[in-house]
């Protein structure tokens, strides 16, 4: 498996089916509205040098990617963070160590970069917590949603 970071035009033929694909065999869709990405606010973030995205390929074949915004913390200005949008594993390949391999991967690189936190949220309907916390991850937050 190759690990790598691609620019969107790059992989966005690939990325927007998986995701697809991702949403509609996975519980990530449940209890969400439908899904409708903003692709051009993504490109507009990528402009300013705030996007990185991450791909895992086996045999070229995209299993896998990550996508990380890049900013200065509001309440920490001199503190750089790379925060997890998404983080999808083509269903075909979950339980792999496919997403394990991207998160160590974003570490390398955000930690040459000066980015000095990484941060990773998680759906409750996934049992993901083992997985931040085996990489060294520490909860400091909980959000809470109510649909109007």
């Amino acid at each position: 498996m190759q690990i790598k970071r691609e620019r969107l035009n790059e992989c966005i033929g690939e990325v927007e089916p998986l995701l697809l694909d991702y949403f509609a065999r996975t519980e990530a869709q449940q209890g969400q509205p439908k899904l409708d990405m903003d692709w051009l606010a993504f490109y507009k973030i990528e402009a300013e040098g705030k996007l990185v995205i991450l791909t895992a390929r086996k045999d070229a074949e995209l299993i896998g990617f990550a996508i990380y915004v890049l900013f200065p913390h509001l309440h920490h200005s001199r503190s750089l963070w790379a925060m997890c949008d998404i983080l999808a594993v083509n269903p075909d390949h979950r339980n792999q160590g496919v997403a394990t391999e991207i998160v160590k991967h974003a570490e390398k690189r955000f930690r040459v970069m000066g980015v000095d936190q990484l941060v990773h949220g998680f759906r409750t309907i996934y049992d993901t917590t083992p997985l931040f916390e085996k990489l060294g991850f520490e909860c400091i937050e909980r959000w809470y949603r109510k649909a109007l």
